[in-house]
């Protein structure tokens, strides 16, 4: 038996295996060949049946959406020894960038100049937009920057506004901030003016630069990197300024916030409300951090965020207005006290924006808002911001921020309130199985949250209470303790009670429902027993009643 081929027999495999690649080569080139003749076959239609440049354009923008890029390419090459179709070729290079084939794109424009069609003003905005867009901003950048000056060079044609802020974006993007220094260096008065969408730009590079290299918060090099960002952004807010007074450039809302978010890199809490001022300035707001002199709550700002609403217009200028302010700048608000740690000003800005000025807050804000409130240990309020929350803006993470916020024995009220504010899905039951079984639904969540939290609050009651010996009345930390376990036992209460008037368990459960009320109530009397309760300065008893109002209307699923 032969192991091995001999030699002759070796020769003759490798001639076969040959053979056979020549022969699968020669299948993939017929393949091709054919592609390509129908191809050629489907131009030739396309080329007797149109001769103006704008139908074309359309052609090649159908042919490209049905996924056909070399038909669109064979069209518009086989067409330029005819005509100009530049439209055509922008239609093709947007193609491949919207597609992050740079590369590809710069050689398809290069080949678009060397069949002598000329680009236009839109090609150039195609161009740039896409290198803006990339997802290789640092070679982007490059190529960015070679055909601007490139332009800027151009007797024929002008760079705009429009390509100058696509360059500064892809500059920002790669966070060349000389480059982009430079870019903005080239504006003017007249095509390349400045508009607030170029100093948005340049204002969030900075930022984002100046946090990209401060490692160390607390550093000299953090602390000269914060100083030189606030310093350049000021010179540039002055210019801005400037502008929007003698009405040269549209002050919107993206640009104060800029400013405002680099107004926030101050270390010190003063310097913060900065950005207060700036609103003052720029939206017709009030400065809450200050003393207020004229009413906060003014006519014309009425509804002002709302769609279709007018600017108002600046005092002392011609054609000057003020920004409108909407969910960014509540956003920016709520970031800057939560640093300063400033409640009272937060929920004062919230109710005027909410209430006066139509904002509806977005998720975003919501969920600032819950940070703001945890930056203060405003377990109170938190709780009562539970029962205001859109059903769709509820997030898990709203509740492990008030978790975060509120005292150990708290976690247990809110893991209570919790249960009984998540009820949206019972709603949803109520159309697919009919009201009672969503009714024993919900009392079926809000029981098991009862008996989830029973014997951690028969633990508190024992700690505080039976191993201290008595009930404290003197105000002081064992008495603040204790007030805060039988403010638990009161919810707890307040929900069993709940349970049976509202029929939300089934008979059989109500005797031991009865049972656990009776003992949390004698542990209730008992601690108030002989003792004037000051109900106006206690928030958990103030809390109780719009609960159990609450409550009675998140029954009605």
């Amino acid at each position: 038996m032969l192991l091995y081929p001999r030699k002759s027999d070796k020769r003759a495999t490798d001639s076969d295996e040959v053979e056979e690649a020549t022969d699968s080569d020669e299948v993939v080139d017929e393949a091709q060949e054919r592609k390509t003749a129908a191809i050629r076959r489907r131009v030739a239609r396309h080329m007797s049946r149109m001769d103006d440049p704008w139908h074309i354009a359309n052609q090649v923008q159908i042919i490209l959406a049905n996924g056909g890029f070399d038909e669109a390419l064979m069209l518009v090459q086989k067409f330029s020894a005819r005509m100009q179709v530049v439209v055509s070729w922008n239609h093709v290079i947007d193609h491949l960038l919207k597609q992050q084939k740079i590369k590809e794109a710069i050689k398809l424009y290069n080949d678009m100049k060397k069949r002598a069609q000329l680009p236009n003003v839109q090609t150039y905005t195609i161009l740039f937009r896409g290198l803006a867009l990339s997802d290789h901003p640092k070679y982007a950048v490059s190529v960015a920057l070679k055909h601007y000056n490139i332009l800027l060079a151009d007797k024929r044609l002008s760079p705009n506004s429009t390509h100058l802020n696509s360059c500064l974006n892809a500059c920002a993007r790669a966070e060349d901030i000389e480059s982009l220094l430079l870019i903005a260096q080239t504006a003017n008065d007249s095509t390349r003016a400045p508009t607030a969408y170029t100093y948005t730009i340049i204002l969030n590079a900075l930022r984002a630069h100046a946090m990209t290299e401060i490692k160390d918060g607390f550093s000299q090099k953090a602390e000269y990197l914060q100083k030189n960002v606030i310093d350049r952004a000021n010179d540039l807010w002055s210019e801005v300024l400037t502008k929007w007074r003698h009405g040269e450039i549209v002050l919107d809302e993206k640009l104060v916030c800029s400013m405002g978010r680099i107004a926030n890199f101050a270390r010190h809490d003063n310097d913060k409300h900065y950005v207060f001022e700036l609103l003052r300035l720029t939206m017709n707001m009030p400065n809450f951090s200050q003393e207020v002199d004229s009413d906060p709550y003014s006519e014309e700002m009425k509804f002002i965020s709302r769609p279709g609403s007018k600017p108002v217009a600046v005092p002392m200028s011609k054609s000057a207005f003020y920004a409108v302010p909407g969910n960014m700048t509540l956003s920016l608000i709520i970031a800057t006290l939560t640093q300063t740690k400033n409640k009272t000003i937060g929920l004062k800005y919230w109710n005027l924006m909410v209430r006066h000025y139509g904002i509806i807050p977005d998720a975003k804000n919501w969920i600032r808002m819950f940070y703001m409130l945890r930056s203060v240990k405003s377990s109170g309020t938190i709780a009562e911001l539970f029962s205001v929350l859109p059903p769709d803006f509820l997030e898990v993470k709203m509740f492990r921020i008030a978790l975060e916020t509120v005292p150990e024995i708290n976690d247990l009220r809110l893991y209570l309130r919790a249960a009984l504010v998540c009820h949206l899905s019972f709603r949803e039951l109520k159309m697919e199985a009919g009201l009672d079984k969503a009714r024993k639904a919900y009392g079926k969540q809000i029981m098991e949250a009862i008996n989830r939290i029973w014997e951690p609050y028969m633990t508190a009651y024992h700690g505080d209470f039976e191993e201290n010996g008595e009930t404290s009345t003197v105000p002081g930390p064992q008495y603040n303790q204790q007030r805060e376990v039988i403010a638990l036992a009161r919810r707890m209460f307040s929900a069993l009670n709940k349970l049976v008037n509202e029929k939300l368990v089934y008979a059989d459960l109500v005797p031991k429902i009865r049972s656990m009320a009776a003992k949390l109530n004698r542990k209730i009397v008992s601690f108030y027993h002989d003792r004037e309760e000051d109900t106006t300065l206690d928030d958990d008893d103030n809390d109780d009643d719009p609960e159990r109002r609450a409550g009675s209307g998140y029954t009605r699923v």
